[in-house]
């Protein structure tokens, strides 16, 4: 992912499920720097959960270090689900801001 450009994230869930929340985590230094929730996503019928981030989204990341990203989901039986944390390295750009 580079800083200042808006990619579309998407995620693979292993089964059909009723996603009733979600979160999804961003890190670096172990501090939390954006977290989306269910109303920023789109669920479809092959289980892939597709994340949009915008450019102020990206320009949150430093590049000096890789993003930790984390799925943590419920369904509609109240089962708890987490992802095991995904590394995203963030690519450099040479002009700041949003364009």
């Amino acid at each position: 992912m580079r800083r200042g450009t808006n990619p579309v994230l998407t995620f693979e869930l292993p089964e059909a499920i009723t996603i009733s929340a979600l979160y999804i985590t961003f890190q670096q230094n172990r501090q939390t720097v954006l977290e989306k929730d269910l109303t920023a996503v789109t669920y479809d019928k092959e289980n892939i959960i597709t994340l949009p981030l915008s450019q102020e989204d990206t320009l949150l990341f430093s590049e000096l270090e890789p993003v930790w990203v984390q799925l943590r989901l419920r369904d509609n039986l109240d089962n708890a689900i987490a992802s095991e944390p995904m590394r995203v390295n963030v690519g450099e750009i040479f002009k700041d801001g949003v364009i």
